[in-house]
């Protein structure tokens, strides 16, 4: 896969509390993070971020996501097979082709 930029977006995560994760979260998170040359910040309220990747580590999505926001997108991802369908997503941020959350 090749580099793609991300603009001067602020990416911020938000993980579920981990009690029972059936994948690595922190992993795909560094996934994301080395595909677009990027850091990303532990979400914080008084900063509404770009983009907002809520990652749950189990299919129980315990985290209430109306309790979060951003600008641009905000992506909720449950499995790590969701890789690829995150990158894709960001990707047309990128390209600014969705300003709405998916």
């Amino acid at each position: 896969m090749d580099v793609i930029e991300l603009k001067k977006a602020k990416v911020a995560v938000k993980y579920c509390g981990g009690c029972n994760p059936t994948f690595d979260r922190k992993k795909i998170v560094s996934q994301i993070e080395k595909k677009f040359e990027i850091k990303t910040e532990l979400y914080n309220e008084n900063g509404i971020p770009d983009i907002l990747l809520i990652v749950n580590g189990c299919k129980s999505e315990c985290i209430d996501i109306s309790q979060y926001k951003s600008k641009k997108i905000t992506i909720l991802i449950n499995d790590n097979s969701q890789i690829r369908d995150v990158i894709t997503a960001m990707k047309m941020i990128v390209d600014n082709l969705v300003y709405k959350k998916i």
